[in-house]
């Protein structure tokens, strides 16, 4: 973004640029993050299954329905939670967009007397992203909820029935007890493997996000190999001296259009020279 000409570097403010990397960039690494504990739980699920279906077959079938029913939610409710995150993103961007504006024009809205009028603007849009932000910690809390408690349900059904297993003596109380303890590997995987898809479609929209202010670079440069210098003292930086071929010397232009994006907007300059290039009938022409 820094080799992008200054002028429209990022394509919209500086607030908003700030906001894309602190809550775009976290909710992608907490994915990521979040991706290696689903490795672990997954591995220790399959082990616990395995001895499971040792212990009893029948009973273990009954452990994948919560996992049935956490991944249908999950695809299910797919568009909301993008659509949610979305909106509260662009909500606390238009915030801090809007803080960095009134920071940089403080003398301009003093000297306009537009204080009050500034102050309304930020306050409904603080009532926007509250709105939006609300919506989206509500679905959250909804698919957490619904997850913990499906596997719950479905623990207290698979305990039930090895009571009836118990009382006609085909599953021993050492039995129930191993069960048991395995079980809960099984059901955290199925609880934290529904919170995990949660994350992962949150964080397509913190990709696109993120995409966008790159403004037509390829994406793979958002996870562009540099090294970081973390042991050992960071190479000097390069000084590039100026020399006399970088010099500019003559600049013209011919037909020059520049539309905004966002309004349609623009200008367009027929012919201009910098030096002003001398005329046909001017010596040395």
């Amino acid at each position: 973004m820094l080799k992008e000409p200054g002028a429209r570097a990022i394509p919209c403010s500086p607030g908003e640029a700030i906001s894309s990397f602190r809550d775009d960039v976290d909710q992608v690494e907490e994915t990521v993050s979040w991706s290696v504990d689903a490795f672990g739980m997954t591995f220790f699920a399959a082990v616990s299954c395995y001895i499971l279906i040792k212990i009893n077959a029948e009973l273990t079938v009954w452990v994948f329905l919560p996992l049935v029913v956490v991944v249908t939610v999950a695809q299910l409710s797919t568009a909301l939670l993008q659509k949610y995150r979305a909106a509260s993103r662009e909500a606390t961007s238009q915030v801090t967009g809007a803080i960095s504006e009134m920071f940089m024009a403080v003398q301009s809205i003093q000297v306009a007397g537009a204080e009050d009028r500034v102050i309304g603007r930020f306050s409904r849009l603080n009532d926007q992203r509250r709105e939006a932000m609300l919506k989206d910690k509500l679905m959250n809390s909804s698919l957490d909820s619904i997850f913990s408690n499906t596997v719950n349900l479905g623990t207290g059904l698979i305990l039930l029935l090895s009571a009836q297993s118990m009382r006609d003596g085909s599953f021993t109380v050492g039995d129930f007890a191993l069960f048991v303890y395995y079980l809960t590997f099984v059901t955290q995987f199925i609880q934290n493997f529904g919170k995990f898809m949660t994350y992962f479609k949150q964080s397509t929209v913190s990709k696109d996000r993120l995409i966008a202010l790159l403004q037509g670079a390829p994406a793979d440069r958002l996870t562009e190999h540099h090294p970081l210098f973390l042991r050992g003292p960071a190479p000097k930086p390069k000084v590039v001296s100026a020399e006399a071929a970088d010099r500019l010397e003559h600049l013209s232009v011919k037909g020059l259009t520049y539309r905004y994006p966002e309004t349609g907007r623009g200008s367009k300059e027929s012919i201009w020279s910098f030096p002003e290039a001398p005329s046909p009938s001017s010596p040395g022409a």
